[in-house]
């Protein structure tokens, strides 16, 4: 198995949270939220990103937030994800940004050859990105 290290982390999280910000949410106590993804069992993304974060979640809220796995694209293809995170579908859904270019246009930007030379670089400066974005919707910075 294949170890994250914490770039790859904040890179698998950064695309659930673009995912989960399109979605409203209210947490309230033992809140279950429907989470899916595209990717087979086994996976690095399931196994180090997406069990790690949900069992983190689970552990930070005192149980109060669960998650209700949906993986190997149960729910639906990954072109689907997007509209299925928007309808309500699932509450937090795999979108990698630069797959869905025709419903976030701007997300496909930080892909552009020779923008960055490392992606040590250009992760963090699109994560800053998301989070100034969702900060302008809402508020503030989750």
């Amino acid at each position: 198995m294949t170890v994250l290290n914490g770039l790859d982390r904040l890179a698998a999280g950064a695309a659930l949270i673009i995912a989960g910000a399109l979605a409203p949410q209210v947490a309230l106590a033992e809140t279950t939220l429907k989470v899916a993804d595209t990717f087979p069992p086994g996976h690095y993304i399931v196994e180090t990103g997406t069990e790690y974060w949900m069992e983190r979640v689970t552990e930070l809220t005192d149980g109060e937030v669960k998650f209700q796995y949906f993986g190997a694209g149960q729910m639906g293809s990954l072109r689907d994800m997007f509209s299925m995170v928007q309808s309500g579908v699932v509450d937090i859904g795999y979108v990698p940004p630069a797959y869905n270019g025709g419903t976030m246009p701007l997300a496909g930007v930080h892909t552009l050859p020779g923008l960055f030379s490392q992606s040590t670089v250009g992760t963090p400066a699109f994560y800053d990105t998301v989070a100034l974005l969702h900060k302008s919707r809402v508020g503030f910075i989750s």
